[in-house]
């Protein structure tokens, strides 16, 4: 998951959101989003902790790297980058992000919803975030003949957990909470679109299989408690 990808989300929300705030009869309409909305930048600040404080901004130790320190479970995961995957991984998360927020913002109360739909992502984006530059798991790249050229990038030491992967559950789980009682087909294709995500991520060799399980299990538990705090 890329800030790119978040801000198109957040772009989206606000236009949106915005018209729909302005028009209503209600005078509480912003703020009954003022915590989301204040939630969600205390969490762009935590997100961007790991660039300013420089944690494991340090080139790779090898390249490439034996495999035989990688899990067999994740070791078939390992080939060179496919970048047309990688593409659709990227476009897939921002189109899912946009019709989900979409929907919700056009719903009644929408200004809150899509405002609570925006924090869980933006948390989730925060904690992988920092758990990448924890963690400092080197990407498949690294263990291929390609690792020359990604030795000196600080985000092929960012692998676990995938971002993308974290994000899009986050938006199909909150997206699912918020349909309680009355879930569509569009519910379960939401969740449907979150895991192709995820597949897309492995099968771009931009993460191992453990990686986007972890981020699946991250952006869904993430959802689940920013929606139990703010409902």
């Amino acid at each position: 998951m890329t800030s790119r990808s978040l801000l198109a989300m957040l772009a989206v929300w606000a236009l949106l959101s915005g018209p729909a705030a302005a028009q209503t009869s209600n005078p509480e309409a912003w703020s009954r989003v003022k915590a989301p909305i204040w939630s969600s930048l205390v969490a762009g600040v935590a997100a961007a902790a790991p660039g300013i404080l420089g944690i494991n901004e340090r080139d790779a130790a090898c390249a490439p790297c034996g495999s035989t320190a990688v899990p067999t479970f994740d070791r078939w995961a390992i080939r060179p980058p496919v970048s047309g995957w990688s593409l659709a991984s990227d476009v897939a998360l921002v189109g899912l992000g946009t019709a989900l927020t979409a929907d919700i913002a056009r719903q009644d109360n929408g200004l809150r919803r899509s405002a609570v739909m925006v924090e869980s992502v933006a948390w989730t984006f925060a904690l992988t975030q920092v758990t990448k530059a924890l963690v400092a798991r080197k990407r498949p790249v690294l263990y291929t003949e390609a690792a020359g050229g990604a030795v000196d990038e600080v985000d092929a030491q960012r692998s676990f957990p995938s971002g993308h992967t974290a994000v899009a559950f986050a938006l199909a789980t909150g997206y699912w909470l918020d349909g309680a009682g009355h879930r569509t087909v569009a519910h379960w294709a939401a969740l449907g679109g979150a895991a192709a995500i995820g597949a897309a991520r492995v099968a771009a060799a931009a993460h191992f299989p453990s990686d986007v399980l972890a981020g699946a299990a991250l952006g869904a538990a993430t959802a689940v408690l920013v929606h139990e705090i703010r409902f």
